[in-house]
């Protein structure tokens, strides 16, 4: 570092470093020995040159190198405004993230999203960017992350008192508890949305997605149809977004779900290729994997071997282990192990889905009811029963009961 008694303060990397490592200001303050009036006025701007010994007090307390956060001019503090402003817009709009996400770039996603954190970026983009930045972290089922950043978004909610704003946080954290199979808690967060439905703007669709697929976990299939066709509604405009094309696809992949719980196996290859159709376009390998599993589940009713073999294997392939689309795939590669009654298969996914999901979970208590009806369908009635009784306890713990009298006349 330069023998300088100050250095131009690079504002815009210091800014960046305190998000990253969310520090508090008055923490930051206390730390290094500072007013918090002073620090403001380092972050705002109106001092652009600070002492030499006040940058090491700074980066030994925000664990970065001291280079990092000295411009080689004024210009440089300020020269990336104007891009990051643009930056800030196309990342508001949503569809330049959810192109990102979908394609599986999270980490990318992420990164820009951050680069755009600063002092005087208003509350209410703040609350906006948080929520993205978990969704991004749910995709990668990095669901305790997840809820720091949907926490952090209802306080900047709050702070903006917009209701706007409150809905989305609540769906946020809708998504991630049904994610974690908290059923209970989901409930009552799809409930505080359902208060402010007025205020769902661009996230109806969504909003209807999530409710359907909680009705669809908790085995209530009638529900989950009407919120799924509801979803398809909201999803109608001529030109839809690419984030409703998305929903659409959820809504219609809902709906083949409830169409084969309900044996209507013809409506629901119909629909499914409809889905896959969609998926194919939008070209996001997570919505294609999706609906070639639920295909590839249909084909298996069919007694077509070798398209629910050759599906399954596909869909599989699609996904990472780590995405949050991967416990679905896997739970639907066993049920079409279970109906071509390919025991050894089953046992192997039975073994990659409890390496890779918690056994606390509705993944778990789905496979258990079907490796259930396989021990059963091969008279093997002691293992049978172990499964059955698995699958029950899982079900209550996780407030499913609704299964145990969908499924207790096919026990």
């Amino acid at each position: 570092m330069s023998g300088n008694k100050t250095e131009i303060l690079n504002r815009e990397r210091l800014i960046e470093v305190i998000n990253q490592s969310a520090a508090k200001h008055a923490w930051l303050a206390r730390e290094i020995n500072v007013s918090e009036k002073t620090l403001s006025r380092w972050l705002s701007g109106e001092v652009e040159r600070i002492r030499t010994s006040n940058l090491t007090k700074l980066s030994h307390a925000l664990c970065c190198d001291v280079d990092e956060l000295i411009a080689i001019s004024v210009e440089e503090s300020y020269s990336n405004d104007k891009n990051r402003d643009v930056l800030v817009n196309e990342l508001y709009n949503d569809s330049l993230l959810y192109e990102l996400l979908m394609e599986g770039k999270t980490k990318l996603a992420i990164s820009l999203i951050k680069s755009t954190f600063h002092a005087r970026l208003p509350s209410a983009i703040v609350a906006s960017f948080y929520v993205k930045l978990g969704y991004a972290c749910v995709i990668q089922s990095k669901l305790r992350s997840a809820k720091q950043y949907f926490t952090k978004a209802l306080a900047r909610a709050e702070k903006s008192n917009s209701d706007e704003l409150r809905f989305s946080a609540y769906l946020a954290f809708a998504v991630n508890s049904l994610m974690e199979s908290r059923y209970k808690e989901c409930l009552s967060y799809l409930q505080l949305c359902d208060e402010l439905s007025a205020h769902a703007a661009s996230e109806e669709a969504h909003f209807h997605s999530t409710y359907a697929l909680y009705y669809l976990h908790t085995g209530q299939p009638s529900n989950a149809l009407a919120h799924a066709e509801l979803c398809e509604l909201a999803c109608e405009p001529t030109n839809p977004s690419v984030e409703k094309k998305l929903f659409l696809c959820t809504a219609l992949q809902i709906k083949t779900a409830v169409y084969l719980l309900d044996n209507r196996i013809d409506d629901a290859f119909a629909v499914c290729k409809a889905s896959l159709s969609l998926a194919n376009v939008s070209g996001y390998s997570r919505c294609i994997s999706l609906s070639e599993g639920y295909l590839s589940v249909i084909y298996a009713c069919k007694g077509d071997a070798e398209n629910a073999t050759a599906h399954s294997a596909f869909s599989l392939e699609q996904v990472k282990s780590n995405d949050i689309a991967h416990p679905t795939l896997v739970c639907l590669s066993i049920a079409v192990s279970r109906l071509l009654n390919n025991t050894e298969t089953l046992a192997t996914q039975m073994n990659m889905l409890k390496a890779h999901t918690p056994e606390h979970s509705a993944s778990r208590a789905f496979a258990s009811y079907q490796a259930f009806l396989s021990c059963y369908q091969n008279q093997q009635f002691e293992q049978a029963n172990a499964y059955r009784a698995e699958s029950q306890s899982l079900a209550k713990e996780l407030a499913m009961e609704h299964w145990l009298s969908l499924l207790e006349p096919r026990l």
